[in-house]
């Protein structure tokens, strides 16, 4: 009777494996908002779907505040200017190797540097507020965005994982758990 009681730990174990790679199959792909007395269900929906929605409203949002960005020429504020900022200080300082130049009088280098880092920060204004945006309306980045989010479904990537990782994840986890089953029953029928 000791020894068949032991037999219970190998498929008690394999039962536990299989149902941990099932609930994580589910966290990942379930589609359904699901609640209990009318409390919504925080695991619900599966991951996948639920990143997917957020991941394609940032993007949406993020060319949306560029090209809102864009048109602000007068505004101190937002990354564009950021970085038009950025540009000027870095050619400026890339410009300073020319300050112990004693040819030329000081005044006439910081013109120069000046002249040079706004040239530069100038350029790089127009390519990110001109030729970025004509990029954008050329390529039409956003009826791109929406043809992504219809080509990436939910069902496609869950056939590649049942195809590609939830097989052999569910081999892996048998196996671990067939292994942690005999070493149950062997301590079970050395010490019970």
């Amino acid at each position: 009777m000791h020894f068949l009681i032991s037999l219970v730990f190998i498929p008690l174990n394999l039962l536990y494996g299989a149902t941990i790679v099932w609930i994580v199959r589910w966290l990942l792909f379930n589609k359904e908002q699901k609640f209990f007395f009318k409390k919504r269900n925080i695991l619900t929906p599966g991951v996948i779907p639920k990143y997917k929605v957020k991941g394609m409203n940032k993007l949406r949002d993020a060319v949306k505040g560029y090209l809102e960005q864009v048109e602000d020429f007068e505004s101190h504020q937002g990354y564009i200017y950021e970085w038009e900022k950025k540009s000027y200080n870095r050619v400026w300082e890339f410009m300073g190797r020319f300050d112990n130049k004693r040819y030329l009088p000081s005044g006439v280098i910081a013109w120069i540097k000046d002249a040079v880092a706004f040239i530069a920060k100038d350029l790089f204004s127009r390519f990110l507020r001109t030729f970025i945006p004509y990029m954008y309306e050329y390529y039409e980045v956003t009826s791109k965005i929406d043809l992504l989010d219809k080509k990436i479904d939910v069902a496609i990537i869950e056939s590649y994982y049942n195809q590609y990782v939830h097989k052999y994840f569910m081999y892996v986890m048998l196996a671990g758990y067939l292994l942690i089953g005999l070493y149950n029953q062997t301590i079970f029928l050395i010490f019970g």
